[in-house]
């Protein structure tokens, strides 16, 4: 699905997309403007590209509701197998959704809004990249399980943890557990710079196996711990 410039909307009401290929968003492409894409239930799967295999936004103001529904086993050469939002003011809410399987699950840019409410995420080695200098973006965990998700690096992109940070990142409420990494420091997390608050929530099971942090890793910025952190 291509939205051209301008301002459209997609709704996806059950149904499948599966298979895709292209460079940008193989499945959902919204181009510059204002674009909103509302996936209720269905499910978007085995889909390959560049940047945003299932989901791509590009510049402009654009938003991606997911209530349920799945995205599973899609692929990213570079960034953003289930969601990539370039530089704009865009949102993303996931509702109960579950994303799965996905190399590189989402990637959050500058002045771009993140809300994961319950839903599940698994198996994805990467599942949150997120570079903001703009102290703009935000990203909310709220419920959300996340689970099994091993980061490896294996090509030419180092995205460093499960979880890279470099702005404002609060976890509210969910459950992380049985995550690591493989290749550096941060088992889940890796705070480049900015705000890290565990202010709820479960961190359990989790391991650096090559450096230091088996929950959190800080290069710079802050960390505020309520929530609890368990075998890591």
């Amino acid at each position: 699905v291509y939205m051209e410039p301008g301002d459209h909307s997609f709704i996806m009401n059950s149904g499948s997309i599966t298979g895709c290929t292209a460079t940008y968003g193989t499945a959902v492409y919204m181009e510059q403007g204002k674009h909103s894409f509302v996936m209720n239930s269905g499910s978007i799967s085995g889909c390959t590209a560049d940047f945003g295999a299932a989901v791509y936004m590009g510049s402009g103001e654009h938003s991606f509701e997911m209530n349920g529904g799945e995205i599973s086993n899609c692929t990213a050469a570079k960034y953003g197998a289930a969601v990539y939002m370039i530089s704009g003011k865009h949102n993303f809410v996931m509702n109960d959704g579950k994303i799965v399987g996905c190399n590189q699950a989402i990637v959050v840019l500058e002045e771009t809004r993140v809300e994961l409410v319950g839903g599940t995420i698994e198996n994805c080695p990467s599942v949150i990249y997120f570079v903001d200098t703009t102290n703009k973006s935000a990203v909310r965990i709220m419920g959300t399980t996340i689970r099994n998700c091993v980061y490896e690096k294996t090509g030419e992109i180092d995205y460093f943890a499960p979880i890279y940070v470099k702005g404002l990142f609060i976890m509210e409420d969910g459950e992380i557990s049985s995550c690591g990494n493989k290749s550096g420091n941060g088992g889940v997390i890796y705070l480049v710079d900015g705000y890290c608050g565990i202010i709820g929530g479960t961190i359990k099971d989790c391991y650096s196996a090559t450096g230091n942090g088996g929950a959190i890793y800080a290069e710079a910025g802050q960390v505020r711990l309520i929530g609890t952190i368990q075998n890591c």
